[in-house]
This record gives structure tokens, sequence and C-alpha cells, in this order.
């Protein structure tokens, strides 16, 4: 078995079959989709029935108790049987045809611990965006230092993750948000990793999404720094960046916050952000946001 797709599903029955079709359309029989029903109470299970018995051996569904996706995620990993993983949440979709494109350039680079594609961003709206990934630098510390710089623009589906690299790295249970940002620094940190100029996934951002969960991102918020560089996890090298990254954190919460109209949090985010990145948080992608907030704070909104 070539590729392991472990897909976590909670309560998206009524998405599923999008990201099934999207996975076992794809060319040749070298794969499998892994299934991980994390403790939903919606029709999940029947949902899958039909790919378990059209695709025996390949489809695999493993039913647990409600534990959270990085558990799920996890446990995916641990049962999967493919020696590059794929993690595609619920309500997204692998692009078409894009697996024999993923085969070739992994044979030309055997040697690499990840390999990322550009990916689409699709709003209920109907809006949607290409976001594209520029050839990767060949120094693993400067891709690091690019991806928590927000230089380098990836999401689960785009990226092909060799399982070995699992055996140290793993998604950090009880986070609650931004674990995948935790699993992509160590990998860059640790692997070289490579692009392929196409895009591979669909993501589709909608309301109920856990990426908009305001629970998890207060539960996540500077936790995922300490989980991230893990000094057992980050060459002793790269550990001089943790209290840079701090700052850099506080801008993202910021404008996670803005988005979600919590204006009193996001001025609070930003402020700490302004005194450690002051360059950083005066650029106009974030100085603009604070002052279209600024009158809703001060007729108080919060």
């Amino acid at each position: 078995m070539k590729f392991s797709f472990i897909i976590p599903a909670y309560n998206y029955g009524h998405r599923l079959v999008r990201a099934l079709d999207s996975v076992f359309h794809q060319p040749g029989e070298d794969y499998e989709g892994v299934i991980i029903n994390d403790g939903s109470t919606d029709n999940t299970a029947d949902v899958v029935q039909p790919y378990i018995l059209k695709f025996a051996g390949r489809c695999r569904y493993i039913e647990q108790e409600n534990q959270g996706v990085s558990v799920a995620r996890n446990r995916g990993i641990d049962e999967s049987r493919g020696e590059y993983l794929i993690f595609l949440d619920a309500d997204d979709e692998m692009l078409p045809d894009v697996l024999p494109e993923i085969r070739k350039k992994l044979s030309e680079n055997e040697q690499v611990g990840m390999l990322l594609g550009g990916h689409y961003t699709s709003r209920d709206s109907g809006e949607e965006k290409l976001c594209k990934l520029k050839p990767l630098p060949e120094s693993r510390k400067k891709c690091f230092l690019d991806y928590i710089n927000k230089k380098i623009n990836t999401t689960n589906g785009a990226a092909v993750i060799k399982k070995e690299v699992f055996d140290n790295i793993r998604y950090p249970p009880g986070l609650g948000n931004s674990e995948d940002v935790v699993v992509f620094s160590q990998v860059f940190a640790n692997y070289p990793c490579i692009s392929i100029d196409i895009p591979l996934v669909r993501i589709h951002r909608h309301s109920d999404s856990l990426r908009t969960d305001l629970n998890a991102i207060d539960h996540a918020g500077f936790k995922m720094v300490d989980y991230l560089f893990d000094e057992n996890k980050i060459p002793a090298e790269l550990m001089v960046y943790k209290e840079n990254y701090y700052y850099i954190r506080s801008l993202a919460l910021f404008r996670k916050y803005y988005r979600a109209k919590h204006y009193l949090l996001a001025a609070q985010y930003y402020s700490l952000a302004l005194k450690g990145k002051p360059l950083r948080a005066l650029k106009l992608t974030y100085s603009g946001k604070y002052l279209r907030m600024l009158p809703k704070l001060i007729f108080g909104k919060r």
C-alpha cells in the first residue's frame, strides 16, 4: 500500500460522501481510505458502508469514542498501511486525478519527509481562491522559519507525509485548534520537504467548521506554542525562535477574533503583538483591521 488517506469524521455524514468520492475516484489501487468515526451521533456509519462494500480491503472504517480530531488522526496513523499519509478533513475533497502526479513526484524524490501542493479555499458564498505554493527552500531551517512566519501556506489534504515521520511526531491531543501547525512545523524542522506545482485539495470553509470554533481557538491560545517548540521534537538551534513566535501567534489570534467580531480580545492580542513585533503589527493587513474595529470598541461593542 503506497498511500493512506486518513479521514477523521465527527457528525459530518452530510458532507462525507464528497470527501470519500474524491479519494476513491483517484486512479490506481495502491491506496486506502481510513475513516475514523470520532464518536459521531449522525449517519456517518451508514454513509461509509457502501464504500466498505465497493472497495473491500481498501476502505477501512474505525469507530471510537469522541476524543477530538488529534486523537482521531493519531489513531489513523496507527491503523494505516500506506508508506505515505494524506490527512483529509471530512468536509474537504481531493482534486481529481492528483494521485498520479504525486506518485511521479515522489518516485523522483524518495528521501523527502513531506510533499506539499497548492489548494483551493471555497466558501459557502461561492467565493473560491487558489493558494499556490512556490518551490520550497532547500534548507530545513529556512523552511521552518518561512512556515512559522506565514510565508508558506499549506493545509491538510495538500500535504503528503511519509509515515515514518510519525515515529516521533504526533498531533497534540487536547489542543482543539492549530494542531496541524504544530505537526507541519516539526516536519519542516526535521525532514527534507519539496513542493509540487499543482493544487491537490479543495478546502471548504463554513460556519460550523472547527476552524471557526471560538471555544477551540480559546483552548489552543498560546498552548500550541509550547507544543510546537517541544525540545524533543525541534532541533536545539531552532528553539531560540520560541519567544519570537509568541508575538506571531498573537497576530494570528488577533485576526481570528477580529473575524469572529470579538473585538475586545482581538484588541488585547493586537496590543501584545505591537509590543513584540511592531513593524509586523503595523502592516496594513493588521493595522487596517485594528483601525476598523476601534469605533466598535469605543461605542461599547465587544
